[in-house]
């Protein structure tokens, strides 16, 4: 998670001057099943965090990390258009597997690439 934090999350909240606020972060692996989730999530390794940062659109920062720094995955989740702090952004760092595989995930699809 520190990583995580070094090199994604000050950074972001840097740049946009406001709290990131994290809505979930490390989870156990019984705690990633329970809520639908699987084993080899990230989150249980400490690679992945969900998150918002309030008042601003998360097609805004979900852009910004996909054209100016270093990840592994990134999601844009359950965001509705027109609805800034819709859904939320997952993304992970693992060092040596920086894949920058962007997605986005709505009414239970994975779409490839960011679709504001």
């Amino acid at each position: 998670m520190r990583t995580l934090c070094a090199k994604v999350l000050e950074p972001v909240r840097a740049h946009f001057g406001k709290p990131v606020r994290i809505t979930s972060g490390f989870r156990s692996v019984q705690l990633c099943l329970a809520v639908g989730s699987s084993s080899s999530s990230q989150h249980a390794q400490g690679e992945a965090v969900d998150f918002e940062i309030d008042g601003i659109d998360n097609v805004t920062v979900a852009t910004f990390i996909r054209d100016r720094m270093a990840f592994d995955q990134l999601i844009l989740e359950n965001y509705t258009r027109g609805q800034a702090n819709s859904g939320w952004i997952h993304v992970s760092y693992r060092d040596g597997r920086l894949r920058k595989d962007v997605l986005t995930y709505a009414r239970r699809t994975y779409f490839k690439g960011l679709l504001p």
